[in-house]
């Protein structure tokens, strides 16, 4: 089992190159944590690959999510089915929360493929029309369609439970993710449990997603 991330430790680098036979190698909580702060910083890396080799616990330590939606990750993570454990966000500020905030395909086909997730997002009144999902908050495209540069998530599976209390906003939540708008999401099952209160007139819940625009879902449970 790996040792618990401690909440502040980030990697100075991660090891491999970022192309498809050599990419970027996801080793500990330290390592997701510097995916997450490069991402926010605004390195979107388009185009580019991750893959996580060992099962990491973060430690049920407060989490920044890899992106948001001014920032948002634009490259494809393999988890390669190993386990990611002790997620936990409690940031009412934030409008895209998740493991990953914001993932956006534009002009690349981006991906999100083979994870294990399990922790809780604790949300106490939101200042902000939050998309909330255990694994993406946001996937966003802004034109097109499915036959090109979509945002794909398959062979996960989401442990997440989701809190949501003393809303006043309009959230889009859902068990996977919060918004999709132009994706594919299939063979994904969620396994955790939401519970929202004080819902507007405009809330979007969802097992899956919580609003979905142009996407495709197969084989999810």
């Amino acid at each position: 089992s790996a040792a618990a991330w401690d909440g502040t430790t980030v990697s100075e680098s991660l090891k491999g190159e970022g192309t498809a036979e050599k990419p970027y190698l996801i080793e500990t909580g330290a390592d997701l944590a510097f995916l997450a702060k490069t991402v926010n910083e605004g390195e979107a890396y388009i185009g580019k690959y991750f893959t996580q080799t060992a099962d990491i616990d973060l430690g049920n330590k407060e989490w920044t999510p890899i992106g948001n939606t001014n920032k948002p990750f634009k490259g494809v993570y393999d988890g390669c089915n190993k386990n990611i454990t002790g997620l936990y966000i409690t940031n009412n500020a934030n409008n895209a929360l998740g493991l990953f905030g914001a993932v956006y395909p534009d002009f690349v086909e981006v991906g999100i493929a083979n994870v294990n997730l399990k922790g809780a997002i604790i949300i106490d009144n939101p200042s902000v029309d939050a998309g909330m999902g255990g694994l993406v908050g946001w996937g966003y495209k802004d034109a097109g369609n499915l036959a090109e540069n979509s945002l794909n998530i398959t062979n996960c599976v989401v442990d997440v439970d989701i809190t949501m209390t003393n809303c006043t906003k309009q959230p889009r939540l859902g068990g996977v993710m919060g918004y999709m708008f132009t994706g594919r999401i299939e063979n994904v099952e969620y396994t955790g449990t939401i519970n929202y209160t004080g819902a507007t007139g405009n809330s979007r819940v969802g097992g899956i997603i919580g609003q979905g625009n142009r996407f495709a879902a197969t084989n999810c449970v």
